[in-house]
């Protein structure tokens, strides 16, 4: 299955790019996906745990599966003043 991964503020910097399209097996779940990110550009592994997720615009609670052209979202804290 192919799925779009956009990248904001910190995640984008790491990967150079505002998105990606990854492809993995039909019925992986997040956590392959994740895995997956993170094997492509290491860097992100640092900072993963400050990332909030979100699948289809729907931020991501635990783990679920993934389909066929899901959008995932990888974005980390905002900070401002």
């Amino acid at each position: 299955m192919k799925l779009k991964i956009l990248f904001f503020a910190r995640a984008r910097e790491i990967v150079g790019q505002p998105e990606i399209e990854l492809t993995l097996a039909d019925g992986a779940d997040t956590e392959a996906m994740i895995a997956e990110v993170v094997k492509l550009y290491p860097p992100l592994g640092d900072v993963i745990s400050n990332i909030v997720i979100a699948v289809n615009q729907e931020y991501l609670e635990g783990k679920m599966s993934l389909k066929d052209r899901d959008e995932i979202a990888f974005i980390p804290p905002i900070s401002g003043g």
